[in-house]
């Protein structure tokens, strides 16, 4: 028999699809042109509108009850929704009316929605509470598309400026405010304790040894690690079990899925998984992570926990940086980032206060500058980007002063309440095994002249800034690229007197990433040049607003010679670029996966926005058949 099948929706409430309420002329009486046929003749689809609309306004006048009438007039629904082993009507038999609208198939899967409007009735009617109700019928699914756009119109982030730098730890440069990412439905921690059906139970004649190797290979890819295990404990009891008493499948644990608040009691249940666990990443867990519910899960894993990630937990107290101290000696990564609550706040939740906002304020980072005094030396990474510190000043102290073997930095878009200057050579005498360096929207004071030590080991170089007038000049770019012979990534956005000689002397010869949005001096002069030098290794490059068309013809040129050139992603947004650019790039480029065309001014109409996978190829074949041949620039 199957589940009941949903025909109308009225006011929440939903009827089954009994056999007593089926239609079956829907069915007998269809014919290739739409019509429906009763017993006396036929009537077209525009007459038996009519006739349904007729007998809902004979419904609004009634004294019934609506759910009641529906269920009387169920007979003038639409056709029931075949079951999943019913046969549905294939595209070939698929009819069509004279006028071009759609007509219902066969056994088609549609669903109506009825909403219940109050008119307008005259003064005296509402003083004697008589009020006049109408109903209106609707395609469900319009209904819900229409629906889930409003959603998303509301969703979508407004537009930033483009000299605003996005300095988040991800590789990419591009940051397209037109895809909208909706947030998933957060999981359950209890969801892998709970017992499977044993209707579910999957007979495997595979020994216990082997289908640990296969789930090996599965948790491969960290950042999908715990949901992939989830799903395997939900195949069957067998298979939940053998998962749960394997502490080698959790050596990377990522919990930013799993933010739906837990029970102590799940925590500490939890935690007996984590024995052998090196990452644990509770980035997004925005409510109470306070020292019991962190403390049965250091305590388990803290043996062999290098790495923790606390990204957006903005509740995190000092006394949790003291436990770390203490069951965490091997740690070397520690991830701060967007955890300062002094902006924040939170409902008190009695019923009286529901309405006042206390702010919370949480003594972080001073007790941070004691972690390092006493476990700055096995730290090798350091993010805490986002913050508001106050009292930055000693913190970068306590950095430099204790954390000589950092392979990562990243202070981006910190804020404090009093002036700060990063000293690149107080950094570079107590850092020199730097690798990844990020500094968005910092203030950097470069040596003397002759004075710089430079990073030999320096591969990522992230000093963007938007506000251009306080854009980093060539002495900083200069010293921090001394000696930088490995560096694969250079965003230096919004730094417009840096000149094209000061990039094309940095020692590096195999370049990767490449961001030079809104550096002016640069499009003026010596763009093809910097092109030309990293041409063979660049898969990323950044020149948006660019409004030299001679410069950005000239690069595109040299970056088109190139034999197998292995640049992927290109932003071009803004800038002044030609269609006759456009197109040698697109031809001779054949690793590209998404070039960025908005707002440029100077290329035909429907080309002027971002070409992302398949719609490369598909521009480029369009191009190749002369879509675009009759383009006058």
């Amino acid at each position: 028999m199957g589940e009941p099948r949903v025909l109308f929706s009225l006011n929440g409430q939903l009827w089954p699809d009994d056999d007593e309420y089926e239609d079956k002329s829907w069915e007998e009486g269809s014919d290739n042109n739409g019509k429906q046929e009763d017993g006396e003749g036929k009537i077209g689809k525009r007459d038996l509108a009519v006739n349904n609309n007729h007998l809902w306004k004979k419904m609004k006048n009634s004294k019934t009850q609506p759910d009641q009438q529906c269920n009387a007039n169920a007979s003038i629904g639409p056709p029931p929704v075949p079951t999943l082993d019913e046969k549905v009507t294939s595209p070939q038999e698929k009819p069509s009316s004279e006028l071009g609208h759609k007509v219902p198939l066969k056994n088609e899967r549609i669903l109506l929605k009825i909403r219940k409007i109050k008119k307008r009735s005259k003064k005296q009617k509402r003083l004697k509470g008589e009020e006049e109700y109408d109903y209106q019928i609707t395609d469900q699914k319009k209904d819900d598309k229409r629906n889930s756009k409003k959603k998303k119109e509301t969703e979508e982030p407004p537009n930033n400026n483009s000299s605003n730098v996005n300095c988040n730890n991800n590789v990419n440069l591009n940051n397209h405010n037109d895809c909208i990412v909706l947030k998933p439905q957060p999981l359950i921690l209890k969801d892998f304790f709970e017992t499977v059906d044993d209707s579910n139970q999957v007979q495997t004649t595979l020994p216990n040894e082997l289908l640990v190797k296969i789930f090996e290979f599965v948790v491969q890819d960290e950042s999908k690690a715990m949901i992939n295990l989830l799903n395997l404990c939900r195949v069957s009891e067998n298979w939940r079990r053998l998962i749960l008493s394997t502490p080698k499948l959790w050596r990377v644990v990522d919990l930013s899925d799993f933010n739906k608040k837990p029970s102590e009691t799940e925590l500490v249940q939890f935690s007996s998984l984590l024995v052998n666990t090196s990452h644990l990443n509770f980035t997004g867990w925005d409510y109470t992570l306070n020292y019991s519910n962190l403390a049965p899960i250091l305590e388990t894993c803290g043996k062999s926990l290098t790495s923790i990630v606390f990204r957006g937990c903005y509740t995190i107290e000092g006394t949790i940086l003291d436990l770390l101290s203490k069951v965490c000696p091997s740690l070397e990564e520690i991830d701060l980032s967007q955890t300062s609550a002094s902006d924040r706040s939170e409902r008190a939740g009695s019923k009286k206060g529901r309405n006042k906002v206390r702010k919370v304020v949480y003594p972080l980072f001073p007790s941070f500058q004691t972690y390092l005094a006493t476990n700055g030396s096995k730290l090798k990474s350091i993010n805490l980007s986002e913050n508001k510190i106050n009292g930055l000043t000693h913190l970068f102290t306590a950095i430099t002063k204790y954390c000589h073997n950092l392979r990562s930095l990243d202070l981006s878009n910190i804020q404090s309440n009093s002036s700060f200057l990063l000293r690149v050579d107080t950094l570079q005498a107590s850092c020199p095994n730097l690798q990844i360096l990020r500094l968005g929207n910092i203030f950097i004071q470069p040596p003397k002249s002759g004075n710089a030590l430079g990073f030999p080991k320096l591969e990522e170089l992230s000093i963007p800034c938007n506000n251009s007038d306080h854009g980093h000049g060539e002495p900083v770019i200069s010293s921090l690229t001394k000696d930088a012979e490995n560096l694969k990534l250079l965003d230096i956005r919004g730094s417009p007197r840096v000149t094209a000689s000061c990039i094309i002397k940095i020692p590096a010869w195999n370049l990767q990433h490449l961001a030079i949005d809104n550096c002016s001096t640069i499009f003026s002069t010596g763009l093809e040049m910097i092109v030309s030098k990293w041409k063979h290794s660049l898969i990323e490059l950044d020149i948006s607003h660019n409004c030299h068309q001679t410069g950005i013809s000239a690069a595109l040129e040299a970056l088109s010679s190139e034999k197998d050139c292995p640049l992927k992603v290109i932003t071009l947004r803004g800038s002044s670029v030609l269609f006759e650019s456009v197109e040698k790039l697109l031809i001779n480029c054949k690793n590209l996966s998404l070039i960025d065309l908005q707002s440029c001014r100077a290329l035909p109409r429907g080309t002027k926005r971002v070409f992302v996978g398949e719609e490369v190829v598909k521009f480029r074949n369009d191009i190749i058949n002369g879509r675009y041949k009759n383009f006058d620039q």
